[in-house]
């Protein structure tokens, strides 16, 4: 009786969301659930950390296909989950959910993937970060010795993608002032991870 009401209500709902986008076998077809549950683990993770302002960060994931997994325009972090992501193109303006805005700075997430190694990007705001992108100002690397290596591949980068896509050749982790910072990885988890690490290295300073 269960599986009967379970089946039932999974139709129901998605019914409900054939009319707004991608039913939930369509979503999962594109995206396996383990990825979207890392996805929505990760937002929770920088969230909790304090790197992202709510609606005004953003974060996306490579997929198969030339496609990407990424938060739409004035997603809520801290509510995380279908609802607040969509599917886009890696290379065109298109998206597969037409409701359904990309990330603000959707370009800048693109030309990141013009890159076939970069897998995740994660554009985020913490305080420091944001004082640090704004100052124009690195920290030492003697503040973290162990992180020299990581601390020396952050720079500097105009709000436009083609001097991000430049600027990314040189480094993994960009200050781009008055927004944020953005960085990129293998996964979600390790744009992070990087953000993490600087985001505290520029509070003790």
């Amino acid at each position: 009786m269960f599986e009967t009401y379970s089946k039932f209500t999974n139709s129901l709902v998605d019914m409900v969301n054939s009319s707004r986008g991608l039913n939930r076998r369509t979503r999962n077809a594109l995206v396996p659930t383990e990825v979207r549950k890392a996805f929505k683990d990760g937002a929770k993770l920088a969230v909790e950390l304090g790197l992202v302002l709510d609606t005004v960060s953003e974060m996306s994931a490579r997929l198969s296909g030339g496609k990407m997994l990424a938060t739409i325009e004035d997603a809520m972090f801290t509510r995380m989950g279908d609802e607040q992501t969509g599917f886009f193109s890696l290379t065109t303006d298109s998206g597969l959910e037409e409701q359904k805005s990309p990330p603000r700075h959707f370009n800048w997430h693109q030309a990141l993937y013009a890159d076939e190694e970069v897998q995740a990007v994660l554009y985020c705001h913490s305080p420091a970060l944001l004082r640090a992108a704004n100052s124009h100002s690195l920290p030492d690397i003697a503040v973290l010795v162990d992180a020299a290596e990581l601390l020396q591949a952050v720079d500097f980068a105009d709000p436009e993608a083609e001097a991000i896509a430049t600027a990314s050749k040189e480094a993994s982790m960009l200050l781009i002032p008055q927004h944020g910072l953005l960085t990129w990885g293998a996964d979600v988890y390790e744009t992070i991870v990087k953000a993490e690490i600087l985001a505290r290295v520029f509070e003790s300073m």
